[in-house]
């Protein structure tokens, strides 16, 4: 098995560096993605490489997909190379409204 984190900078460190670490234990391979490769810095200054760059990720490669932050989900939507990953899905929007928290970049 083969799981995909996807992030960018500023992201928020225990939030991709649990779910690393973790699948890793697990004995899976794990990628990060980013806009581009090359290392990412989080808020708290915690660094990892981002080994693939969006553009490059093919799905079928992964059983396993990983979005730390939904801020950096936004960002990578307004990316066309991101567009595969922030296509329309089935499932009914949120009845919930946007937290008072939820910040756009």
């Amino acid at each position: 098995m083969k799981a995909l984190i996807i992030s960018a900078n500023r992201f928020e460190d225990s939030e991709l560096l649990v779910p690393y670490y973790r699948l890793r234990e697990e004995g899976l391979a794990v990628d990060i993605a980013s806009l581009t490769k090359g290392l990412i810095k989080g808020k708290h200054g915690y660094e990892i490489e981002a080994n693939v760059a969006i553009a490059e990720v093919r799905s079928d490669q992964y059983s396993a997909l990983v979005l730390p932050a939904a801020r950096h989900r936004r960002r990578c939507g307004k990316t066309s190379g991101c567009s595969m990953l922030s296509a329309p899905s089935s499932r009914p929007a949120s009845p919930f409204p946007p937290s008072a928290t939820d910040r756009r970049f």
